[in-house]
């Protein structure tokens, strides 16, 4: 706690300092920490020894760094430049589960230097004004851009975004940048924003907009950001269509998880002889996967579940002394809880082959960790049809579930794709030299993992309204 509190007075104190000594501080901690995050991505990740999907981290471990090391540092002169050096670098991986982490507060995800006094958002594969001041001198709500400075948008969003605030390769990270599409984020590598913009307004007449850059209040951006990227919030469930709708929105633990399966307890029997049920998955972007299992579980039947994974997990972990030190940390964890007594032996032995292999200088240890059912398995409870909706926000424990889910019989996916990772999963986080933030990393790969990397999930039925119309995706849903 102290050495992170002095990291932040250390942060604070950079970014109130001024002139060239702030600049150089920024620079050289940008420089250091860059050199910092591909040597430990290096020397921890398992992708440079796994062939499946490693191609993207391969190519880009080491042109990436050339690439970024040739930005000019000397633009880095506070702490959102000395970020956006960072993710110009793990941005490229293409991989979620990289990441740089900083060690201050981030600004809401509203902010913005300047802005034009409306908002983007994505929408039947292009943008759209979200959120406008109105008036005569801003495009209306709903018009299409189209260009700005005789540029296609398709260019000014790969120049502004890709990269420095998501994958543009993704639907789902498309739909998350698209507010800051002509917001000033204090981006020092990206052009100048444009000073004209071209508009399809009622879809056919084009009309041209002059961007008035505004400091704008905080309110009026945090209305233009929610109304680009509009987010359901919460858990709970409800009958509905002589069945029931199960809502997961998030899966964060700060949610009346008791409430709710209590109430799933309560009503069971009857949620298993329902015509139909929908797991309803839109806006689940927090929270790990621990609290879906309970659902899932609570649904059919442990075993049942159990009965539709795969037996053969082969797990490919990258032996390294950093990575080590992260097990051992867990085992010591779990041993001072006993909540976690039945993991303790799988995390014990888990330790002792790790060590075996450090002590080989092997660069892989190599893991099945399936399991084969001892029980016989029931008949599947659930006798209806299960209808999971997901969204472009379903990411991370979400893609766990779904990757359950649809293993299910007699499961449809509907709504929208999801966001996507990689076969390297897992979360280690190695602090950087400059105390100012730590790299996130995928410590293993699943060899045999069904879902290719960088691949979301489909929908066979993709939803063209507003996925955020809860009227119109009932009123939808109901004919699937």
């Amino acid at each position: 706690m102290k050495k992170l509190f002095a990291a932040s007075v250390a942060a604070a104190t950079l970014v109130s300092a001024a002139g060239v000594a702030q600049a150089q501080n920024w620079s050289a901690a940008a420089q250091q920490d860059l050199q910092a995050i591909h040597d430990t991505l290096r020397d921890n990740s398992p992708a440079p020894y796994v062939e499946r999907d490693s191609a993207t981290f391969r190519n880009w471990l080491e042109a990436g760094y050339a690439q970024v090391k040739g930005l000019d540092f000397k633009k880095v002169d506070n702490s959102a430049a000395y970020s956006y050096a960072l993710r110009a670098y793990v941005g490229g991986f293409r991989d979620a589960n990289i990441q740089f982490v900083p060690n201050w507060a981030s600004p809401p995800p509203w902010f913005a230097d300047t802005w034009p006094g409306f908002s983007t958002a994505w929408k039947n594969k292009g943008y759209v004004v979200a959120w406008s001041q109105g008036g005569s001198k801003y495009p209306p709500v709903g018009a299409q851009l189209v260009a700005c400075d005789k540029k296609p948008i398709e260019q000014i969003a790969k120049e502004r975004l890709d990269r420095y605030e998501g994958d543009l390769n993704l639907e789902s990270d498309r739909y998350k940048t698209a507010p800051y599409l002509l917001w000033n984020r204090a981006n020092p590598f990206v052009p100048a924003l444009p000073t004209k913009c071209d508009f399809l307004v009622n879809g056919k007449s084009k009309k041209s907009y002059t961007l008035n850059l505004a400091f704008g209040g905080d309110a009026e951006r945090r209305a233009a950001f929610q109304a680009a990227m509009p987010k359901p919030q919460g858990i709970g469930m409800e009958a509905w269509n002589g069945g029931y709708w199960i809502s997961l929105h998030t899966l964060d633990e700060g949610q009346p998880w008791d409430a709710l399966l209590a109430q799933i307890d309560a009503n069971k029997a009857a949620i298993r002889a329902a015509p139909v049920v929908v797991i309803d998955l839109r806006g689940s972007d927090a929270g790990t996967s621990a609290r879906g299992y309970a659902v899932i579980n609570r649904l059919w039947d442990p075993v049942f579940v159990q009965s539709k994974q795969p037996t053969t997990v082969n797990i490919a972990y990258r032996v390294s002394a950093n990575n080590r030190a992260y097990y051992a940390d867990a085992l010591a964890r779990m041993n001072a809880n006993d909540l976690y007594f039945y993991q303790r032996p799988r995390w014990t032995e888990h330790l002792r082959q790790f060590d075996a292999a450090l002590a080989a200088n092997q660069p892989i240890l190599q893991r099945n960790e399936g399991s084969t059912l001892t029980d016989a398995v029931p008949a599947n409870p659930m006798a209806g049809k299960i209808i999971v909706l997901t969204d472009y926000w379903c990411t991370g424990g979400c893609l766990d579930m779904v990757d359950i889910l649809r293993a299910m019989p007699n499961v449809i996916q509907a709504g929208l794709p999801t966001g996507a990772d990689t076969i390297f999963v897992g979360r280690v986080e190695a602090n950087l030299p400059s105390t100012y933030g730590r790299v996130a990393y995928g410590d293993k790969a699943w060899l045999d993992r069904q879902r290719a990397s960088y691949q979301p999930f489909v929908p066979a039925k993709q939803f063209t309204g507003d996925i955020f119309d809860d009227a119109a995706v009932k009123a939808w849903a109901a004919g699937l």
